[in-house]
């Protein structure tokens, strides 16, 4: 009976990577719904990816204002699952961090094209020349190998994607077979690190969902949030309004402004933010002084209130104009300051985003904010920050970003 060849002895030749249909992810991948795919074996379609739930996407709110975001990394079957939790500051840091993710996906992706192509090339070159090459193109050869590898690297840090770590330990093993004039086995690892790369990327593709879906998450329950919160802020401007009125307030409706005042209390006492909860407090006390006829004791408590949620909401959300131009009226310079500084803080933090999805008619409306903004700080004594201010709003203008971002964080952090 004659002896089994040991396995790998008589491998055929390696086809040129141009003969596989990139458009149908050619490759060699290892796995598809599951299953182990013979190696060699060309697919002509993959699995669907699987709908991402929303309850699979673990965001935490916590109680000091930041928020947990997950972090993915693949398993061995292909999946994606948490790695671990990633704290940020707040709820607009979160959807930044996301959009950056996803814009750092396609940067990764144009990549990997870029390297895929290289080694199809090169793959090429070796499979068909080789054996007619001199000294100095083989040289180059090897240079250009080393290069892509060095390509996938990143520029700082560890890498820790495996598909990648493959692929170059297996280009720099293909140098090693050139090295030893065995081109044969220096094209047969280079189609192995190019299928690396073709994993490498479904696993972004994988993940892009995840990401604009957490996204798209934090951005619904920030709004949900932004809009309470301003509903509130509204109504104690309306209570005031009605307080001072020329009409006096008769038993019923003081009735009617406890109750409503104890509701604002709840809201406030159910949020994340450490200032607004002690605020709930001081509404709760609002409301029984007005209930017991005590209007003179509850304007100062309601006025309070009112300055503790402009300030608070002004750091991590645009006050409209209507409200800047009573914070512009406010006697209390301090307050008046310390809001603009969370403001143009909050601003230095999303332009970059805001003017990368802005209209181009909203260009100059986000101008007039900064302007405005420098027009609250009228009559503090600080007209350099202010000419600080209108000078951001020309940058912002002529989309000088980096500019306009210092110039704004070095005006907050001298208010």
């Amino acid at each position: 009976m004659p002896k089994r060849p040991q396995r790998g002895k008589f491998k055929p030749k390696t086809p040129p990577l141009k003969e596989r249909d990139m458009a149908v992810r050619e490759a060699w991948a290892r796995e598809a719904a599951g299953q182990r795919v013979p190696r060699g074996t060309l697919l002509t379609s993959f699995p669907s990816m699987p709908e991402v739930s929303l309850t699979r996407i673990q965001i935490t709110f916590n109680p000091d204002g930041s928020v947990e975001i997950p972090k993915y990394e693949e398993t061995e079957r292909g999946d994606l699952r948490v790695k671990r939790n990633v704290r940020v500051k707040d709820a607009s840091a979160a959807v930044r961090q996301t959009l950056h993710q996803i814009e750092s996906i396609g940067r990764e992706m144009k990549r990997l094209d870029v390297a895929y192509s290289r080694i199809q090339g090169v793959h090429e070159a070796v499979y068909d020349n080789w054996h007619t090459y001199n000294d100095v193109q083989k040289a180059a050869v090897l240079g250009f190998v080393e290069k892509t590898a060095k390509m996938l690297e990143p520029r700082k840090g560890k890498l820790f994607e495996r598909h990648k770590k493959k692929a170059i330990a297996r280009l720099r093993m293909a140098k090693e077979f050139l090295k030893a004039e065995n081109p044969n086995a220096a094209v047969a690892v280079m189609v192995g690190a190019a299928n690396d790369l073709i994993a490498r990327k479904n696993v972004l593709i994988k993940q892009k969902p995840f990401l604009e879906r957490r996204g798209k998450s934090i951005q619904r329950e920030k709004s949900r949030e932004d809009k309470t919160l301003y509903g509130v802020l509204d109504r104690v401007f309306k209570i005031d309004a009605a307080l001072t009125g020329p009409r006096p307030v008769g038993p019923e409706e003081r009735g009617r402004i406890a109750t409503e005042l104890r509701t604002f209390a709840q809201t406030l006492g159910e949020r994340r933010e450490k200032e607004l909860k002690q605020c709930s407090a001081l509404v709760r006390s609002a409301a029984n002084t007005i209930e017991a006829g005590k209007v003179g004791r509850t304007l100062p408590k309601i006025r309070l209130a009112r300055k503790v949620i402009v300030e608070t909401a002004s750091k991590s959300t645009i006050l409209y104009p209507e409200r800047l131009a009573w914070l512009g009226r406010h006697t209390d310079l301090i307050f008046r300051k310390h809001v603009v500084r969370n403001q143009l803080r909050f601003f230095a933090d999303n332009v970059e985003y805001w003017l990368g999805k802005a209209r181009p008619d909203q260009i100059p409306k986000m101008k007039q904010y900064l302007v405005n903004l420098a027009n609250v700080l009228a009559g503090a004594r600080v007209n350099s920050q202010q000419g600080k201010i209108i000078q951001a709003s020309s940058l912002f203008e002529q989309r000088n970003i980096a500019e306009c971002i210092g110039a704004l964080e070095q005006t907050a952090n001298k208010l």
